[in-house]
């Protein structure tokens, strides 16, 4: 099995965490970590993920090149446009390093598609390993690890049609495959920006979709919902944009640009 690990997630975690760490290791609030304390974190991570997973071949790890052509899509509002850029110290050199352990950085895509074109072709052989939700909508191998109070997630085999699970205070909906990405198109993503459909939350998303025994009843429910708040004049084009800033690319075009979602798409 060979890990496909989410770079993104990757330098971010691992930045904060050195410079947790390393002030606590000191004792000094404001103290920068030396790089070689960064790297001891990150090699121990990406081991620690690999022996999780029972990696068989070596990880490949994916970064996101700074074009990205969902900020095209968006017009409701802009495509992670409430996101504060705030990195830890060292982001760059994290970049650079991971680069010269081979790391693969797109172009015109994030790092997300791209680990979604090559789990989905690789016919079983690969695990996504990322503790970014969106991710979770891909079928086959998956694995997120713990992180403080959040608990790790697989390694599982993600079936196509997914599951949906309401938390018990009913304000967060989590979930796999199509059922997780029709359930986004619904309540859209805050941490991307993207708002689904109108005055749709967790709640309904949950209610409509749970009842739905496929994956074509599912699309139903969620055009349904968008005919009851846009009308039959602009609602399949208001649900194209949400699914399009939504779904993972799987295929690239002959030119190399993405085969981006259509209503109906299912892989």
């Amino acid at each position: 099995m060979k890990p496909l690990i989410d770079g993104d997630v990757i330098r971010y975690e691992v930045g904060y965490a050195a410079e947790v760490g390393w002030q606590h290791k000191v004792d000094d609030k404001e103290a920068i970590p030396p790089f070689s304390y960064v790297e001891e974190v990150l090699l121990s991570r990406i081991e620690s993920i690999c022996q999780e997973v029972k990696a068989t071949e070596e990880p490949v790890i994916y970064l996101s090149g700074p074009t990205n052509f969902r900020n095209n899509i968006a017009t409701k509002k802009p495509y992670k446009g409430n996101r504060v850029n705030k990195k830890p110290w060292h982001f760059d050199n994290l970049t650079a390093y991971l680069k010269g352990m081979g790391a693969i950085v797109t172009d015109g895509i994030e790092a997300d598609d791209l680990i979604a074109i090559d789990h989905v072709s690789s016919n079983g052989t690969t695990i996504v390993c990322s503790r970014d939700k969106d991710l979770r909508q891909l079928p086959g191998w998956f694995y997120s690890w713990e992180l403080g109070k959040q608990p790790s997630f697989g390694p599982v085999n993600i079936d196509r049609q997914g599951t949906l699970s309401l938390s018990a205070d009913h304000k967060k909906l989590s979930g796999t495959g199509l059922a997780f990405f029709y359930a986004q198109c619904l309540i859209g993503d805050i941490v991307d920006n993207i708002p689904g459909c109108p005055n749709v939350g967790p709640v309904r998303a949950y209610e409509i979709l749970n009842k739905a025994h496929d994956p074509k009843r599912m699309l139903d429910a969620v055009l349904t919902e968008y005919f009851d708040a846009y009308g039959p004049d602009t609602a399949e084009e208001e649900l194209l944009q949400q699914g399009r800033l939504l779904w993972l690319v799987r295929r690239l075009n002959e030119d190399g640009s993405p085969v981006m979602w259509e209503i109906g798409m299912e892989e």
